[in-house]
């Protein structure tokens, strides 16, 4: 749920207090957890929202300085340079997805980040599989033209 929690909400200081948040919610809840999904399904659900909650409670909005271009270097650089230059690629993806908003930070983390199927995205967001695709879609455009935006900084 940490990991989870930290990609959606793209800050370590809260982690802990909003994973927290999360177990609160789901011993509150489990009552009233009827098993049609897989308890992860709905703890991942639980996760989701407490993260949604958090950041509205909170309008905790990363601001990110510029991101310097990271250029391509030569097959001849040396593997630290080639480290390097993919912790500054990493570095960009991760602050791209902190702009952009949460809706579509969301469905980006729980598909390609924890591998979530599209069936199962759509039960954590009790959404259908057609708005799964959609938002996936979208929020893959805005990726896109964020990561494009950075490289033009």
């Amino acid at each position: 749920m940490a990991r989870v929690c930290y990609r959606l909400l793209g800050w370590r200081q809260d982690i802990e207090d909003v994973v927290q948040d999360v177990f609160l919610v789901a011993l509150r809840g489990l009552p009233d957890f009827r098993g049609d999904s897989r308890i992860e399904t709905w703890l991942t659900r639980v996760a989701v929202n407490t993260c949604r909650s958090h950041l509205r409670r909170r309008a905790l909005w990363l601001r990110v300085r510029a991101v310097l271009r990271c250029e391509r270097q030569e097959s001849a650089a040396s593997p630290a340079e080639h480290d390097l230059a993919r912790h500054e690629r990493v570095g960009q993806v991760q602050r791209a997805l902190r702009r952009l908003p949460a809706r579509d930070r969301e469905v980006l983390v729980l598909r390609y980040l924890e591998g979530l199927p599209v069936a199962e995205l759509a039960a954590v967001l009790e959404v259908s599989h057609n708005a799964v695709e959609v938002r996936l879609s979208r929020a893959r455009k805005r990726l896109k033209s964020e990561l494009l935006g950075a490289l033009d900084r």
